[in-house]
């Protein structure tokens, strides 16, 4: 109910964008498992080498895991515990993340937890993609997988869509 209140406010544009028409890209991403991070981290990178200025979250179950992950510019880590008794993060620096404008939000996470939910909902990201799970309701591209494909085809499939969207 939460949710739906504080998207009953929610103003946002759809922006559809390209990698070459972004400027700005944002990724929520799983930091618990080591494959599941390190194809995170990849994609990273590889948004950053397509000259984008690029942010994101990181999921973990506990404060070790957090603080144990290497520090990157513009990344944050987020612990499961860091919310208020009705799921809603307390720490600013993530709401600032929610707010912030990006072009493009990719939901790399492949959680179905209402953390990851509220973060993708709420973002006021102009260009949403997910996975095929709960929060497909608030993207504006879903890319879906069965479950015997891993993380690194569904970075290929974004990677491939993402280029062949043609801007005018």
């Amino acid at each position: 109910m939460a949710l739906n209140k504080e998207l009953s406010g929610l103003k946002r544009t759809i922006n559809m964008q390209n990698f070459k028409s972004a400027n700005t890209c944002a990724f929520i991403f799983d930091a618990n498992d080591e494959y599941k991070y390190k194809e995170a981290i990849d994609f990273i990178n590889f948004a950053k080498k397509e000259n984008l200025q690029v942010s994101g979250i990181g999921i973990t179950e506990t404060n070790e895991q957090k603080s144990s992950r290497a520090y990157m510019e513009n990344v944050l880590y987020f612990c499961l515990n860091d919310v208020n008794w009705y799921g809603r993060p307390t720490d600013n620096k993530i709401l600032t993340f929610i707010k912030a404008k990006h072009d493009i939000l990719i939901d790399f996470s492949m959680l179905d937890i209402f953390a990851v939910k509220y973060f993708f909902a709420l973002s006021h990201a102009g260009f949403k993609i997910t996975n095929q799970t709960d929060k497909k309701q608030y993207a504006d591209f879903v890319i879906e997988l069965n479950n015997s494909e891993k993380l690194s085809k569904y970075r290929q499939n974004i990677i491939h869509y993402l280029n062949s969207i043609v801007m005018k």
